[in-house]
């Protein structure tokens, strides 16, 4: 999945940068921006916004 305006909420995806698992809490629908909400998974911190670039999608 490698286009942007595949990702949707509650998909899983992986961080790049850390390995860190995450869902996706929410997804920009304005095909202009590339913003996701993530939550990490098992922590309990608030989401933080990640681009496209930062992470691959696990499954739906």
């Amino acid at each position: 999945m490698s286009d942007m305006h595949d990702i949707k909420e509650l998909d899983e995806v992986q961080i790049l940068k850390t390995g860190e698992y995450a869902f996706v809490v929410w997804a920009d629908d304005d095909p202009t921006h590339d913003s996701y909400l993530l939550e990490i998974k098992g922590k309990n911190e608030m989401p933080n916004f990640y681009s496209r670039k930062d992470f691959k999608f696990i499954s739906r």
